[in-house]
């Protein structure tokens, strides 16, 4: 016996969403989908297929960032090593001030 088909106001009850949420995703024929006349009718199948592709994997968590102290040491370079000047982060310019020399001004 063939198993009926799904239309768009189940399938939008069976995700949560509301209809015009299903009618652009099939609209855009980013979904799976059967046309039964103007209507969008979906099978077990196609259903199970959207329900997969809305899932979402996690991810491996970030790597904790170093201490703020720690990104800005004083560089040591190998030919100075008594170099006064601060390594100045690239990003934002308006905070190089934080950064310049001791005896500077």
């Amino acid at each position: 016996m063939i198993a009926p088909l799904l239309n768009k106001h189940q399938l939008a009850e069976i995700l949560g969403k509301p209809v015009t949420y299903v009618e652009e995703n099939c609209a855009a024929r980013r979904w799976p989908f059967t046309r039964a006349g103007r209507e969008y009718r979906f099978t077990e199948e196609q259903a199970q297929r959207i329900i997969a592709s809305l899932a979402v994997e996690p991810q491996k968590p970030a790597p904790a960032h170093a201490p703020r102290n720690a990104r800005a040491r004083k560089s040591t370079s190998a030919g100075s090593s008594t170099s006064t000047a601060l390594a100045v982060p690239q990003g934002n310019p308006s905070r190089s001030r934080l950064y310049r020399q001791a005896g500077a001004v």
